[in-house]
């Protein structure tokens, strides 16, 4: 089977952006979250499944795919294990369903970094591309490394075609901090026309049930941005949180509350998964982030309103006072930025 020539098989340790495919049988695409319990488990969530009558541009290797993941959410991951084959639904001990992998049975791993290197060497084979180029220069230009920016999504299927957004993760908390820097400066000119903007959000809180006004102000408008007239969304992640042993227990199952926190920029356990930040007043020690969408606001910090659900944190013997947002046991939670 041809593959695209950053996708490997073998125990490549999958790092943040990754998509591991079991291709033995009908093809499975999974996202890479994190490190798993042992150093040759991952956690994963199911994005495309094979489907011989699927419709949709999605492929791999010539075998067609359907996408099973429709909001990077709990519920949303939870539709995706049921549609897909062969998956393993598993509740890790972090409280959220995913699928456990075990790196090197039949997985494939298409690596973000070997096609970020790819892309640059490489003659532009498409828009999607040309906008990556187009944003390592400008970024570049103001001290981020090429490093720090790697394609996920379809481009890093191979998938990618015209019409094609374009994925790219903010890989480390040195590369995160230079980002949010030049944030402003660089990604906020070329930012969505409001019509695209508000439709985007429009789609993120209907899928979660939140009322469109909180997202509206609470999700800054450089996260996603038009380059060379392809959609670029921006994402954060952390290599080396991901890929520490995962030794966390999350109970939820606790009320539901309404409280305000206040956070400083840039607190590191937020480009981790579970997204975790640590609070210095109030009645909570820690706000643990299973839905990610909120990690760019809270990156930039400041005070924030959140609705989310009680929950208990075990690390080792200690027992942190947990807000959870994304727990589906708690339904409807959110951020909203402001107090």
């Amino acid at each position: 089977m041809l593959y695209p020539p950053w996708c490997v098989d073998g125990l490549a340790a999958p790092r943040a952006g990754d998509l591991l495919i079991a291709a033995r049988g009908a093809a499975v695409v999974h996202l890479y979250l994190r490190r798993g319990h042992t150093p040759h488990t991952v956690f994963a969530v199911p994005k495309y499944v094979e489907a011989a009558d699927a419709a949709g541009p999605w492929s791999f290797a010539g075998r067609p795919l359907r996408r099973v993941l429709d909001a990077y959410t709990a519920r949303g991951a939870v539709r995706a294990l049921q549609a897909a084959p062969g998956s393993v639904a598993y509740s890790p001990l972090f409280g959220a369903d995913v699928a456990e992998l075990h790196l090197g049975h039949g997985l494939v791993v298409c690596s973000s970094l070997l096609c970020a290197d790819h892309l640059v060497r490489a003659a532009p084979w498409a828009p999607q591309v040309e906008a990556y180029r187009e944003l390592l220069v400008a970024l570049g230009a103001r001290g981020v490394e090429p490093s720090c920016l790697r394609p996920t999504g379809s481009l890093l299927l191979g998938s990618t075609h015209r019409g094609s957004d374009l994925d790219v993760v903010i890989a480390g908390f040195e590369c995160a901090a230079r980002v949010l820097e030049v944030a402003r400066e660089v990604l906020e000119p070329a930012r969505l026309p409001d019509r695209a903007f508000a439709e985007r959000v429009a789609r993120e809180a209907r899928l979660r049930g939140v009322p469109y006004q909180h997202l509206a102000r609470t999700l800054p408008r450089w996260i996603r941005v038009r380059v060379r007239g392809v959609e670029v969304s921006l994402s954060f992640a952390d290599d080396a949180l991901r890929g520490s042993p995962e030794r966390r227990v999350l109970v939820v199952g606790g009320r539901v509350v309404r409280t305000k926190i206040e956070l400083d920029a840039l607190e590191p356990g937020l480009l981790d998964y579970p997204a975790l930040a640590w609070l210095s007043r109030g009645s909570f020690d820690v706000l643990v982030l299973l839905d990610t969408l909120y990690v760019p606001s809270l990156l930039e910090g400041g005070c924030f309103t959140v609705r989310g659900g009680e929950a208990v944190l075990r690390i080792g013997a200690d027992e942190l006072r947990a807000l959870v947002v994304g727990a589906r046991e708690h339904g409807t939670t959110y951020v909203v930025r402001g107090c």
